[in-house]
């Protein structure tokens, strides 16, 4: 079969994919609006207190702050001082891109956001991003395993074979690399032929950039900095699922709260639809369902979560896209 033959059938299969992805994202939606009586549901909205819905919102701001903090602390460790309105703007581009596309390519979107001001540091770049991803998956993973009694079987299940043995090696990956990922390398480096080819030696000069970046993290006091600052990140957005509990009368404490943040985790990793609306309101509504919490709250709790999450991105990253003529670049490029 000759290459010509099997790209047509490989994009086939990305539009067959997505297409079933999409599918499912709807199919979520519907399960989650079946039975709703709207009635109910305005009333819900009626009731909800403004004040807490304002720090309901505060709160997002403070964990989309935090999150951009820890960014710019990682990027600082592997050499690169970049603004804090840069990492902010690419932070939100990022997520921003998450919830637009079918696929979850908001770190690609973070990478080139920041390499375009950072010529040759892109190792560096996805060094943070990586050392980021590790973080949070383990802090998924340990607070899966805090709320598992609660979870439905199949997701309890999913976090003990999956979840926590995949976050553990990743994060024995990591530390092998912090410690002796240049030494590691270095060996490897022997088979390579002493004159390779241009795109191997990029390859190289890539890899080399990359674990030493990572090696950067070696000291103690990094390491339990950016702990501190994860775990700080999800105490605020369990908060946040918390004060918009309390926002609606909804009787709820740590456990609930962290909970609901488990389950939009877990249901938002494949990226089912545009907007992750379906696969979001149907896990909300299955993190709530084991406290008795009605179908019309359970879904308005839903509907105000994902506004006040999915908001904000989009607002804050187009006012700082605006703010750093990157517009304006664009629209000379498109005409010239």
């Amino acid at each position: 079969m000759t290459t010509s033959e099997i790209s047509p059938r490989r994009n086939n299969f990305k539009i067959f994919l997505g297409a079933v992805k999409i599918a499912l994202g709807f199919l979520l939606l519907w399960l989650s609006l079946r039975g709703v009586q709207w009635e109910q549901l305005a009333v819900a909205f009626q009731q909800v207190s403004m004040g807490l819905l304002l720090a309901t919102l505060l709160s997002v701001l403070l964990g989309l702050g935090l999150k951009a903090i820890r960014w710019r602390v990682l990027l600082q460790y592997f050499g690169m001082p970049v603004p804090g309105l840069n990492v902010l703007e690419a932070l939100l581009a990022g997520q921003a891109a998450n919830i637009i596309l079918p696929a979850r390519g908001g770190e690609v979107v973070r990478l080139g956001f920041l390499a375009t001001d950072q010529a040759g540091q892109s190792p560096q770049i996805l060094a943070s991003i990586a050392v980021e991803k590790v973080l949070d998956l383990t802090a998924l993973a340990v607070s899966g395993l805090l709320v598992a009694a609660y979870l439905p079987p199949q997701n309890a299940l999913w976090i003990r074979t999956w979840l926590l043995p995949g976050s553990a090696f990743a994060l024995i990956l990591l530390i092998l690399l912090v410690v002796w990922g240049p030494a590691l390398y270095g060996r490897l480096r022997r088979w390579t032929p002493s004159e390779p080819p241009r795109w191997l030696g990029w390859v190289d000069e890539q890899i080399v950039g990359l674990t030493q970046s990572l090696h950067q993290l070696r000291e103690l006091r990094r390491i339990v900095s950016l702990l501190a600052m994860t775990l700080l990140i999800w105490v605020v957005m369990a908060a946040t699922n918390q004060i918009l509990l309390v926002s609606l009368n909804l009787e709820g404490g740590v456990l609930v709260s962290t909970l609901v943040l488990v389950l939009i985790h877990i249901g938002l990793m494949p990226a089912l639809m545009p907007g992750n609306i379906g696969p979001f309101y149907f896990f909300v509504q299955l993190a709530l369902t084991p406290f008795a919490i009605s179908s019309d709250l359970g879904l308005a709790y839903a509907m105000l979560l994902h506004a006040l999450i999915t908001l904000p991105p989009f607002i804050l990253g187009g006012l700082l896209f605006l703010r750093s003529g990157r517009s304006t670049l664009l629209v000379k490029k498109s005409t010239s």
